[in-house]
C-alpha cells in the first residue's frame, strides 16, 4: 500500500515537473521569436540594436524624421511584423514620415517591388498590401508575372487599368532605380529592417518589439538634434 502511494507521489511529481518544463520551453520559444524584448534591455546600443551607416542617406522628405521599412512579400518575418508595425505607427509623432520599400536583392524581386510601387497609388493600398502577403504565405500563390498579380488583386478592388499603367510607367521606373540605389547604400542584409533618418539601420536580431522600441528611442534622439533650435 505504501509502495503504491509512493508511486502515485512520484508520478505526480513527474507530471508537475513535465508541466513546468513545458512552460520553460514555451518561454524560451517566445523569447527567441519575439526577441529578448520580454526583458527590459535598456537604451539602444550601437552594434547590437542598430548599425550606424558609414555614409548617411539624405532624407527624401524635408522637415521630417524619415522611417523606411525594408520588406519583401516573400518574407514570412515581414508578414509577422505587420501587426507590431501597425500598432507602432499609430503612436509615432506627427513630424515622423513613414514609407515601405520592397527590397530588390535579385532580378526575381523586381516583380514585387514594381507591384508595391504601383499599388501605392491605389486608395485601397493597405488592403492590397495585406492581400499580397496573404496570397504568398497563406495561399502559397506563385506569381510569375504582372498578369498573375493583376488577376488575383482584381477580386480585391484593384483597378486593373490604373494598376498596369502605374506598373509600367516611367515614374515607377525612376522610383525603382532610386530605391535600388538607396538600398545598395543602406548596408541592408536582411528583412524586415528599419532605417531611421537615413543613418540608423535596425535589424530584428533582438526581436521585432525590441526593434520598434529602439526605433522610438532613435526617433527621439533625432528630434532633439534636428528640432532643438525650434522654440
Amino acid at each position: 500500500m505504501a509502495k503504491k502511494r509512493q508511486n502515485k507521489v512520484t508520478r505526480a511529481r513527474q507530471a508537475i515537473g513535465g508541466f513546468l518544463a513545458l512552460i520553460a520551453v514555451g518561454f524560451l520559444v517566445m523569447s527567441f521569436y519575439f526577441g529578448t524584448d520580454l526583458n527590459n534591455l535598456g537604451p539602444a546600443v550601437e552594434g547590437e540594436d542598430y548599425t550606424l551607416l558609414d555614409t548617411p542617406l539624405t532624407n527624401q522628405k524635408r522637415d521630417t524624421i524619415e522611417v523606411i521599412e525594408y520588406f519583401s512579400y516573400r518574407c514570412i518575418h515581414c508578414k509577422n511584423f505587420e501587426p507590431f508595425l501597425e500598432d507602432w505607427l499609430d503612436e509615432i509623432p506627427e513630424n515622423v514620415s513613414f514609407a515601405r520599400q520592397h527590397v530588390v536583392f535579385s532580378t526575381s524581386d523586381e516583380l514585387f517591388a514594381r507591384t508595391h510601387l504601383a499599388i501605392q497609388q491605389s486608395p485601397n493600398y493597405s488592403s492590397l498590401h495585406n492581400r499580397l502577403f496573404s496570397a504568398v504565405h497563406d495561399r502559397q500563390k506563385q506569381f510569375t508575372d504582372v498578369a498573375d498579380i493583376t488577376s488575383y488583386l482584381e477580386d480585391y478592388d484593384l483597378d486593373p487599368n490604373e494598376f498596369n499603367r502605374s506598373f509600367a510607367s516611367t515614374r515607377t521606373d525612376r522610383r525603382l532605380t532610386n530605391n535600388r540605389s538607396r538600398q545598395a547604400r543602406s548596408q541592408l542584409t536582411a528583412t524586415p529592417s528599419l532605417l531611421i533618418s537615413g543613418k540608423y539601420l535596425i535589424s530584428m536580431n533582438n526581436g521585432q518589439p525590441r526593434a520598434l522600441e529602439v526605433a522610438s528611442e532613435l526617433i527621439e534622439r533625432e528630434k532633439n538634434l534636428k528640432f532643438r533650435s525650434l522654440p
